[in-house]
C-alpha cells in the first residue's frame, strides 16, 4: 500500500512537473515572438521613417523652381527606369561623377 501510494505521488509529481515545464515553454515562446514582432515593428518604423524623409527631399527639389520643373521630374521618372541608374558606365568629369545613360523626357513611340 505504501509502495502504491509513493508510485502515485512520483506519477503526480511527474505530471505537475511536465505542466510546470510545458507552461514555461509555452511564456517563453509567447515572450520571443512578442520580441520578435515588436522588433519588427521597429525596423519597418525606421524604413518609412528614411522613405519618408527622402520623398520630402524628392518633394521640394522637385518644386523648387515651380510647378513646370515639377512635371519635369515627373516626366524623368515615369519614362526612365531609374534602376537602370545603378548599372550605367561611371566617368569623372572635372572632378564630378557622371553616368553615361539615356535619360528620356517624353514617352516611348
Amino acid at each position: 500500500m505504501i509502495k502504491v501510494s509513493m508510485d502515485r505521488a512520483a506519477v503526480t509529481l511527474t505530471k505537475g512537473r511536465m505542466w510546470a515545464l510545458a507552461a514555461s515553454a509555452g511564456i517563453a515562446l509567447y515572450g520571443v515572438s512578442l520580441g520578435g514582432f515588436g522588433l519588427g515593428w521597429i525596423w519597418r518604423s525606421s524604413r518609412i521613417a528614411e522613405l519618408q524623409y527622402t520623398m520630402t527631399g524628392l518633394h521640394r527639389q522637385a518644386f523648387r523652381d515651380g510647378k513646370a520643373a515639377a512635371d519635369q521630374w515627373l516626366a524623368v521618372e515615369t519614362y526612365n527606369h531609374i534602376a537602370d541608374l545603378t548599372k550605367c558606365r561611371v566617368t569623372v568629369v572635372d572632378g564630378r561623377r557622371r553616368c553615361d545613360t539615356s535619360i528620356w523626357l517624353d514617352p516611348a513611340l
